[in-house]
């Protein structure tokens, strides 16, 4: 909590996180940068596992949705859980996330049903 003191003796901007980033950055010792927490991926389920791949890859909802012939409000459902699962906010941090753990795997040649025969049984 942010006291009127602590804003009249200018602490309390010095104790915000990002102005004290910024602070260290104009100076030239920035704070490293932060770590993203060690995530266990086999927390999902291989459903899970199958439309995080997908997703990784960079295939729309309906793109997997098609693939896997499932509507695209359970993709959805999917995605979300996988979020959850992993602590991820959006598809750039679960592309990061496979890249960082290998999950990534090849490319295929053209279209979902090329990159769906890629994932393990």
């Amino acid at each position: 909590m942010i006291t009127s003191a602590a804003v009249a003796s200018g602490t309390a901007a010095q104790n915000n996180p990002s102005v004290r980033w910024a602070s260290d950055a104009l100076r030239g010792t920035p704070e490293p940068a932060p770590t993203r927490p060690r995530v266990d991926v086999s927390r999902l389920t291989p459903r899970e596992r199958q439309v995080f791949r997908l997703v990784t890859q960079g295939l729309t909802n309906q793109q997997i949705s098609h693939a896997l012939m499932l509507s695209e409000g359970t993709v959805k459902s999917y995605f979300n859980r996988i979020c959850h699962k992993l602590a991820l906010r959006n598809r750039v941090d679960a592309v990061i996330l496979a890249y960082e753990t290998g999950i990534t795997g090849t490319m295929p040649e053209h279209g979902p049903a090329a990159k769906i025969s890629t994932l393990p049984a």
